[in-house]
C-alpha cells in the first residue's frame, strides 16, 4: 500500500521565465514560490518584461500531482511591454504595446481565458490589417469630417456583440483605452499599401476565440492626426 506524503516547500525560482505566446509577451522573475502536493502559490511576485519594466503577479494553481491543472493569475502592471508580435505571429492584429492596467488569466489543462483591461503608454504601435475584402463585407469603419476641426472619427463595429462562451483552447478579451501616445495603423488593403496611420483617443475591445477563429473588434476611436 502506497502512502501519500504531504509536504509544503517554499522554493526560490531563479531566472524563471514565462510567457503568453499569443501576445508575444515574455516575463522574467526571481522570487519565492510555495509548492504543496495540490497547489502552487505565487504571492506578490515582481516580474520584469524584456526591457526591465515591472509588474506584480499573484496566482494560485491547483493540481493533483501536476495533473488536472486549474489556475488563476492576476497581473498588475505599469508601462509594461504586453504585446510584441509581427504579422507572422498573428495576422489579425500585431505590433508592440506598452500598457498600464491589469490582466486576469484563468484556465485548466485544456483551456485558457485571458482578460486584459489596460491603457496604452508611449512607444505603442498597433497594426490592424483588415484587408479590402473585410472592409467591403463589413462596414465597420466610417470616416466623419468636421467643418470646425480636421479630426476624423473612426468607429469600429460599435454594435457587435461579445463572443458567446464557447468551448475553446484560448479565449482572449482585450479592453484597451487607446491614448494619443499610441500609433494605430489600419491596413485597408495590404497589397496596394493603403494604410491609415493615426493617433487619437478611444476605447477598443478585441475578442478572439482560437478554436472557432472568431475575431471581433469594436468600440470607437477619434483620430487627432
Amino acid at each position: 500500500q502506497t502512502q501519500e506524503v504531504s509536504v509544503t516547500v517554499e522554493a526560490m525560482a531563479e531566472n524563471a521565465q514565462a510567457g503568453i505566446d499569443f501576445l508575444g509577451a515574455t516575463f522574467f522573475f526571481n522570487d519565492s514560490i510555495i509548492l504543496t502536493p495540490t497547489e502552487i502559490i505565487l504571492s506578490d511576485i515582481d516580474v520584469l518584461d524584456t526591457e526591465g519594466n515591472h509588474a506584480t503577479l499573484n496566482g494560485l494553481l491547483t493540481h493533483r500531482y501536476f495533473k488536472n491543472l486549474d489556475y488563476r493569475i492576476d497581473i498588475n502592471c505599469q508601462n509594461f511591454k504586453a504585446l510584441n508580435t509581427t504579422a507572422k505571429d498573428n495576422d489579425l492584429f500585431y505590433g508592440t504595446a506598452y500598457a498600464t492596467g491589469n490582466a486576469v488569466i484563468t484556465g485548466t489543462d485544456a483551456h485558457t481565458n485571458i482578460v486584459v483591461d489596460a491603457t496604452t503608454e508611449k512607444n505603442t504601435k498597433l497594426i490592424v490589417p483588415i484587408g479590402a475584402s473585410v472592409a467591403t463585407e463589413n462596414s465597420f469603419i466610417t470616416f466623419v469630417s468636421h467643418d470646425t476641426t480636421p479630426d476624423v472619427k473612426t468607429e469600429i463595429d460599435p454594435f457587435a456583440q461579445p463572443l458567446a462562451d464557447k468551448d475553446s483552447e484560448l479565449k482572449l478579451n482585450l479592453m484597451v483605452n487607446v491614448t494619443p501616445n499610441a500609433e494605430v495603423q489600419i491596413y485597408v488593403d495590404p497589397k496596394s499599401g493603403d494604410v491609415l496611420k493615426a493617433t487619437g483617443d478611444g476605447d477598443i475591445r478585441i475578442e478572439y476565440n482560437d478554436k472557432t477563429e472568431d475575431f471581433k473588434m469594436y468600440g470607437s476611436y477619434e483620430i487627432e492626426q
